[in-house]
């Protein structure tokens, strides 16, 4: 791998990265309005206040480490960089929210409980979901030509 395409990928990982970082930074933001009883409007206002700049300076680094790595018609890094995303993101939140669910049948379980481990259960399942999206899409693919 020449010099050209290992800066490509570390820049398409470093955006990557700061998509992680603003899912994160959201998924904070908003646990802690919920938690202060905000509305669902202002919490949606200040959720896309944060992530939207977030997301747009990910993607366009993304499209920059793109545009280094070159190659065009041969090489799908942005797949592979896409499908390790995907799996990490996915592996992360099955795990947190599985965790959650167990710390919360192992403190006592009670009826006003059900809708949070509901919630939870769902959000681990969707969790392993992502991580199956994201090992089949970490191959070496290639573009039709």
């Amino acid at each position: 791998m020449d010099w050209r395409r290992a800066a490509g990928a570390i820049v398409m990982l470093a955006g990557a990265s700061i998509i992680v970082a603003m899912i994160a930074a959201t998924t904070v933001l908003i646990v802690a309005e919920v938690a202060a009883k905000t509305d669902a409007v202002r919490i949606g206002f200040r959720a896309a206040a944060i992530g939207s700049p977030l997301l747009l300076a990910g993607m366009l680094v993304m499209i920059a480490g793109r545009a280094i790595y070159g190659n065009w018609h041969k090489a799908a890094p942005v797949a592979n960089v896409t499908g390790e995303v995907t799996r990490t993101v996915g592996l992360l939140a099955s795990i947190g929210l599985g965790g959650m669910l167990l710390f919360l049948l192992m403190s006592g379980f009670k009826a006003e409980d059900m809708p949070a481990a509901i919630a939870l259960g769902v959000g681990a399942c969707i969790g392993l979901l992502l991580t199956q999206v994201g090992v089949s899409l970490r191959n070496d693919r290639t573009y039709i030509e």
